[in-house]
């Protein structure tokens, strides 16, 4: 299973939610190409909802129990990623776990990034 990290913090509202939406598209690529994926953006954003909602501090814990149990962490490359605290975090945790990380804008269609990482984790069906 790999670990989609890409960036969701922002003081815009709007922004958040874009971000949202590009994590969810990138996970669903994944998915749809049989690579098991998990999306902390894409698997928790609708629980800010309900008040859940915070920065890396108060998602480390789950994150990192993830990231533990993940074969690789895949950084989605959109705007902001490279500002990041927590794909910051995410990052220095994988390196110390051993754990590949892939840096990955997203695409599909004649991507090498994503041609690899479907080659390379694809479940066999």
């Amino acid at each position: 299973m790999l670990y989609l990290a890409s960036p969701y913090s922002h003081p815009d509202p709007l922004m958040k939610e874009q971000r949202a939406l590009e994590a969810a598209k990138a996970t669903a690529k994944l998915i749809y190409a049989n690579v098991l994926t998990f999306s902390p953006i894409a698997h928790s954003h609708p629980m800010h909802l309900f008040g859940l909602d915070g920065d890396w501090k108060y998602w480390e814990k789950l994150d990192t129990w993830f990231i533990e149990r993940c074969n690789a962490v895949v950084v989605l490359t959109i705007a902001g990623w490279d500002r990041s605290q927590g794909i910051a975090a995410e990052v220095r945790l994988a390196g110390k776990l051993g754990k590949s990380v892939w840096f990955w804008s997203g695409n599909a269609a004649d991507d090498p990034v994503f041609n690899f990482i479907v080659a390379t984790f694809k479940e066999k069906t």
